[in-house]
């Protein structure tokens, strides 16, 4: 256990604070980097990124306290960002409002835009779960020490403390916490395993949102069917040998499930409004082309009402030209036929 990283002076820098401020970073530049891929404008969903990130972790923290109301200290303890302080889902799903309320309002299509955040997301699990076994919070239950994945805290752990207080009939060393499971390390490689998932999924994904859906769904399979069986504070069973964890995972994915076969059916019905990351109204510099396009079709129109009035002035001279033609070949036969008339009378008076 490293609670603490290093030291910038006399000031110590904990684990958990140090990697949670490294994976909101690398999920906001790998974020804006997928959304400029996608043809979104990164400038107004980096805004949206902090708000959707920072509203998530208030309510994470502010859920965790509500279940926890003997551990708040007041406002202060809002903004304590400590491990084993969090509800994940909670915060998941507060992010994930706010993040389509924003989208919405910037006229952004919201599901484009989650499949851009969705490694971020499983990139930063990854990164928070490494932090809390750092730190020694969401630690597993007790484990027979011949299992070769068993780890052991020491004494001044927050694992050794919570031993002696629950595991009164159990012998504990003085220096060492008993072995336990590492479940923090599980769900990281499983977090890690799902965020290479997303990159396979996005470079053959169908429609928008799939990148999406699958890492909420990898997420809630993570959390409650992989992770929470093998933590100590297991969420309480409530049928038998089902958890509640275990109930609120199949629903998650049950869920996602029904959500990507209702996507698939609209896509059927319309396989360019599904397919947002080739561009749209959102795409910066769209109105500029639609403007230049404008403008070309006009000048178009007008040069062509130009030609269609030289084409009537040649008509008119042409018209003019024919009539004076007429004019002159109809006056010469007059004068031949008068000509002839004088000859005829001539010839009668003879």
């Amino acid at each position: 256990m490293y609670p603490v990283l290093f030291s910038l002076g006399e000031t110590p820098i904990h684990a958990y604070g140090f990697l949670i401020a490294v994976a909101l970073i690398l999920g906001w530049i790998l974020s804006l980097q997928l959304a400029r891929a996608d043809k979104l404008p990164a400038d107004q969903l980096g805004t949206g990124y902090v708000i959707a990130v920072g509203g998530g972790l208030l309510a994470a923290r502010s859920m965790w306290l509500f279940q926890n109301p003997d551990q708040s200290e007041g406002i202060a303890s809002l903004i304590q960002l400590q491990a084993g302080g969090l509800s994940g889902f909670g915060g998941v799903l507060a992010g994930l409002i706010l993040a389509g309320v924003y989208c919405q309002n910037k006229k952004i299509p919201p599901w484009a835009w989650l499949d851009c955040a969705a490694p971020a997301f499983l990139i930063g699990v990854v990164l928070e779960r490494v932090a809390a076994f750092l730190s020694g919070a969401d630690f597993g239950y007790y484990v027979d020490p011949d299992f070769f994945l068993a780890v052991q805290f020491p004494a001044d752990s927050p694992v050794y403390d919570i031993q002696r207080r629950i595991l009164t009939g159990m012998r504990i060393p003085a220096d060492l916490s008993l072995p336990v499971h590492p479940s923090q390390l599980y769900a990281a490689a499983a977090a890690a395993v799902g965020a290479g998932l997303t990159f396979v999924i996005r470079a053959r994904r169908k429609y928008s949102g799939q990148v999406a859906l699958f890492a909420l769904g990898f997420y809630g399979a993570t959390r409650y069917l992989i992770e929470d069986p093998f933590r100590y504070d297991m969420t309480p069973e409530i049928a038998g040998p089902v958890s509640l964890g275990q109930v609120t995972g199949v629903v998650i994915i049950g869920l996602v499930v029904g959500a990507h076969i209702t996507r698939l059916k609209k896509l059927a019905d319309d396989p360019q409004g599904l397919i947002q990351w080739k561009g749209g109204p959102w795409t910066p510099g769209a109105d500029e082309g639609k403007k230049k396009s404008g403008k070309k079709s006009s000048g178009k129109k007008k040069s062509g009402k130009k030609s269609s009035g030289k084409k009537k002035a040649g008509n008119k001279t042409s018209g003019n030209k024919t009539s004076t033609a007429k004019k002159k070949s109809s006056g010469k036969k007059t004068e031949g036929s008068d000509d002839a008339g004088k000859s005829k009378a001539s010839k009668k008076s003879d």
